[in-house]
């Protein structure tokens, strides 16, 4: 799997190609606050997107330093309007939306399709190549951290391109 993503990666950089259609890109954020995250388990996925729709009106960037899990990665929306960046020592973990029984926190199973396809398209288009590289998503994890990371993210600090 790592050797598809990293051939689909190094493709994108060989090409400068980071989306799949040609879809007007939101206008760019002023920064105004950061959030750093070290450590992410996850969580509520509506809830995870009314902060993120927060952060977008708020001018917050997004800086993820360590491990980012399931809904966190979400916060990679925030590529479109430069809120969003890594550091080296940062991952990203993945996986299929599942239900959970809201009383019990059982896991019910994966969410219907239609969920599933609504979940990916929250996901900037470039990740959405990357997540079909490796089949799409599943109840088991994808994880992309290390030089990879570079190639969906830009790296904290760094001067982005226009």
């Amino acid at each position: 799997m790592y050797k598809s993503i990293a051939a689909l990666v190094a493709l994108m950089s060989l090409t400068g190609c980071t989306t799949l259609s040609a879809e007007p890109v939101p206008s760019k954020a002023t920064i105004t606050s950061v959030k750093v995250i070290d450590h992410d388990p996850g969580g509520n996925v509506a809830t995870r997107i009314k902060e993120i729709e927060g952060l977008i009106k708020n001018g917050t960037k997004v800086e993820i330093r360590g491990n980012c899990w399931s809904s966190c990665t979400l916060y990679t929306k925030l590529i479109e309007t430069d809120q969003f960046c890594v550091y080296p020592s940062a991952s990203l973990h993945f996986h299929a939306p599942w239900i959970r029984d809201q009383k019990t926190g059982e896991n019910l199973g994966l969410a219907a399709p239609a969920y599933q396809a609504w979940f990916l398209m929250q996901y900037p288009n470039h990740i959405h190549m990357i997540i079909a590289s490796t089949g799409g998503l599943t109840k088991e994890w994808l994880h992309l951290s290390g030089p990879m990371l570079k190639h969906v993210a830009p790296y904290c600090g760094e001067k982005q391109h226009d």
